[in-house]
């Protein structure tokens, strides 16, 4: 487990070095490092859900798309994703940590020396693997994006893509976010960007993607959305409201032989609303403190129909969260985002009935990651 996380941390390192566009990187604006504990004992009722409203617990590291520029048109890259999770639905029975490197190559139709707006196109082959994931893999994947600078040393991305994979389900997604260029942040103001008026965001906004494999009569398809849009805007100069939204929708089919108890339909709804008020005492300098607090919602709904019968239960829950941080700007666009936070909340059922126990369920949870800026004028 150490040599998997010391390598992500050492892949997010180099990838902040990098200072030039040839020659140097391009990061994605979902890079980041996180680390979730629960507080309290997973609750169990029917075996769901397991905890808090299914809450990540453990260690991931994750980037959508970054990369080494060849050239002003060629980028060789890698999505690349850690997980050591303690408590996650998905990885329930499997808790020991897992590195996936899927590697690309880029070509940019446009250069962005020449136009705002450029077009590229993606092909990438395998996915490599370390600890609990295969060591090889012969996925392949097409894409098509492109990008608008908003910014120096910010991109806006839109990325589609059709991903193969020798194991599991085929997916055609498309990604809506914000991506860094960091060579273009040499020589850019270091000024950091808290002044009333001045609007924030985090790099990923959203996903959709559809996932279909067939054999004769045998099939498994999947949809998923993702909105995960967080806004933030300077009301006055070092005091920051930030309203975050985390919608997440999977709507799993499976046909298969009717003597096979599996054949159904699965939906799982995971929303989150919260406002978070941010305060920063410092106004100037590269590296600004901050301590925030907030309140939100949570709501996981599962909906199973098959022949085995229904299951129709939702779980909701109000959270209230505290936390610190520190931000060290990049550029006045860009900066790394430090955070420690913790929440508590109690779950219940829609109808209003608790869970068995009662226990409030507490959460803590460090990340480190990217914030953008658009400053005002």
């Amino acid at each position: 487990m150490k040599s998997h996380l010391l390598f992500a941390l050492l892949l997010l390192t180099l990838t902040l070095a990098a200072q030039d566009r040839e020659g140097n990187v391009y990061l994605s604006g979902n890079t980041g490092l996180e680390y979730s504990k629960l507080g309290s004992k997973d609750a169990s009722i029917y075996g769901y859900p397991t905890n808090l409203l299914q809450r990540f617990a453990g260690i991931r590291a994750h980037s959508f798309r970054s990369g080494y520029f060849l050239s002003n048109r060629f980028l060789l890259g890698a999505r690349v994703d850690y997980i050591n999770p303690t408590a996650d639905p998905t990885y329930r029975y499997d808790y020991e940590g897992a590195l996936r490197v899927k590697p690309f190559l880029r070509y940019y139709f446009l250069d962005h020396k020449s136009a705002p707006l450029s077009f590229f196109g993606e092909l990438g082959f395998s996915t490599l693997g370390l600890g609990n994931a295969t060591r090889f893999e012969t996925d392949f994947h097409l894409g098509l994006g492109a990008e608008l600078v908003v910014g120096p040393g910010v991109l806006g991305t839109a990325n589609l893509n059709y991903d193969a994979n020798a194991d599991g389900v085929n997916y055609t997604n498309l990604v809506v976010g914000l991506n860094a260029l960091t060579g273009q942040l040499q020589g850019a103001p270091t000024v950091a960007s808290v002044r009333k008026g001045t609007f924030s965001s985090h790099g990923p906004y959203g996903r959709i993607a559809y996932g279909r494999n067939q054999s004769g009569i045998n099939l498994t398809a999947n949809f998923s959305l993702a909105l995960t849009p967080r806004i933030g805007y300077f009301l006055l100069d070092g005091l920051m409201v930030e309203a975050a939204i985390d919608l997440l929708h999977n709507q799993y089919r499976v046909e298969r032989d009717r003597a096979n108890f599996n054949q159904g339909d699965l939906s799982l709804t995971d929303t989150e609303l919260g406002v978070l008020l941010h305060y920063y005492p410092l106004r100037q300098g590269k590296v600004l403190p901050y301590v925030n607090a907030g309140w939100g919602y949570l709501e996981l709904r599962q909906k199973v129909e098959g022949i085995n019968g229904r299951f129709d239960e939702t779980v909701s829950s109000p959270v209230w969260q505290a936390g610190v941080g520190a931000l060290y700007f990049l550029s006045s666009q860009l900066a790394l985002d430090l955070a420690l936070n913790y929440n508590t909340g109690n779950a219940s059922f829609k109808d209003g009935t608790p869970f068995v126990d009662g226990i409030q369920q507490r959460q803590f949870r460090g990340a480190v990651g990217l914030r953008f800026y658009l400053p005002a004028r």
